[in-house]
């Protein structure tokens, strides 16, 4: 009897493999690193491979640093080694800015990978599209076990409670900030296998400046003295991202 189906059909009667529809699970497979949430249409991202020059820095503090770093890495060869300075309270931030494609749904996702010692971590994008202007901001609070949100009053309110994160030198969590500036609200923010929907809050509204652009930024607060740092890999910018769910 004829077995399975002509070799050019879907259902062709294979065994050991299976016939591959998807074009993102092939890059997934072949080594790109946008496999945790693959929504969106990818604009920008950033392997930490090639080094820390597509970055810019602000850094606070005795001994605070920003580069790459071979200690730890989720794909590859090195990380992002985030580090504030040696008092508490101390900062530092990576950023860039980037052209606008089309004003849409967008979304910052990076993974990262923590020390035991207490901080503070924020994924902030804003956006002046020319005629307006809004900024989102998460924090996660590893002392408190908190994911807040920068309000349009400018504080951070709760969104989420009892986030705990486990620290191990292998293990890089991911975080999805995905924000709405055509409708001025925040959209969701994923947190490994959690997602939480924020479509209904409000960001903080900004001063338009002449040029439209856009402005991604992760920040440490350190809430420890003398902290080990984050190390961050995997940072991906996306447009046209799906409404929720």
């Amino acid at each position: 009897m004829p077995h399975g189906t002509p070799d050019y059909g879907v259902t062709a009667g294979i065994r050991t493999t299976h016939q591959m529809l998807d074009l993102g699970e092939l890059a997934g497979r072949l080594g790109s690193p946008i496999t945790h949430d693959r929504r969106g249409d990818v604009m920008w991202w950033d392997d930490a491979e090639c080094g820390a020059t597509k970055w810019s820095s602000s850094l606070t503090g005795v001994g605070a640093s920003f580069g790459t770093d071979t200690t730890r890495a989720r794909n590859g060869r090195v990380s992002y080694k985030l580090r504030p300075g040696n008092a508490i309270n101390d900062i530092a931030q990576m950023y860039r800015r980037q052209p606008i494609p089309v004003v849409s749904r967008l979304g910052l996702e990076c993974s990262f990978s923590i020390t035991g010692e207490a901080r503070q971590l924020t994924f902030y994008m804003s956006l002046n599209a020319g005629t307006t202007a809004d900024e989102w901001k998460v924090r996660w609070d590893s002392a408190l076990s908190q994911l807040q949100y920068w309000t349009v009053g400018q504080v951070y309110t709760v969104f989420a409670s009892n986030v705990t994160l486990y620290e191990d030198p292998t293990l890089f969590h991911t975080a999805k900030l995905v924000v709405d500036p055509v409708n001025h609200l925040y959209h969701r923010f994923i947190l490994d296998g959690t997602t939480y929907d924020m479509h209904t809050l409000l960001p903080r509204g900004l001063g338009v400046v002449a040029s439209p652009h856009l402005y991604v930024e992760l920040r440490e607060d350190t809430l420890a003295a003398v902290p080990t740092g984050t190390y961050i890999d995997d940072i991906i910018l996306t447009q046209n991202e799906p409404a929720n769910p």
